[in-house]
C-alpha cells in the first residue's frame, strides 16, 4: 500500500475530521555517519501533515500506522498539536485538535551494477 493510500483508509478507519498532506520531491539522503552502501541507494521524501483530531492518542495511531503499512521508515521530524475550540469543550465527533507535523519518509532502492562506471535502478 502506498503512502497516500494508507494516510487516507486510516483516516477514514479512525474517522478523523481532516487530513490534509504535502509530499515534496524525493531527494538522495546521504549521512557521513552511515556505511557506504555501494548496492543500494538512499532517498528521503519530506512529507508535511495536518490531521484534525477528536483525541491526541490519533496522532501516534496514525503515525504508527503509516510506519507498520508502507514501504520504507517514517521519522517524525517535528509535531505541533493545538486546541481547536476556544471553549475547551470535548467534541466526540469534530477536531477538537489539529496536528501539523515534518515527516521524513526514507526508501532504499537496490542498484544493479552494469559496469564500474554507471548504476542503474532494479525495478
Amino acid at each position: 500500500m502506498g503512502w497516500i493510500d494508507a494516510a487516507k483508509f486510516r483516516s477514514r478507519e479512525m474517522k478523523l475530521p481532516s487530513l490534509k498532506y504535502t509530499l515534496n520531491s524525493r531527494e538522495n539522503f546521504t549521512d557521513d555517519a552511515l556505511p557506504q552502501l555501494d548496492d543500494f541507494a538512499i532517498y528521503v521524501t519530506p512529507i508535511n501533515i495536518q490531521l484534525g483530531m477528536v483525541h491526541e492518542e490519533d496522532l501516534i495511531s496514525m503515525l504508527d500506522y503509516l510506519e507498520r503499512v508502507s514501504s520504507g521508515r517514517i521519522s517524525a521530524e517535528k509535531c505541533h498539536i493545538r486546541q481547536v475550540a476556544e471553549s475547551g469543550a470535548f467534541l466526540p465527533t469534530e477536531a477538537n485538535l489539529q496536528a501539523s507535523c515534518s515527516l521524513s519518509w526514507f526508501n532504499f532502492d537496490k542498484l544493479l551494477v552494469e559496469d564500474s562506471s554507471e548504476f542503474a535502478m532494479v525495478p
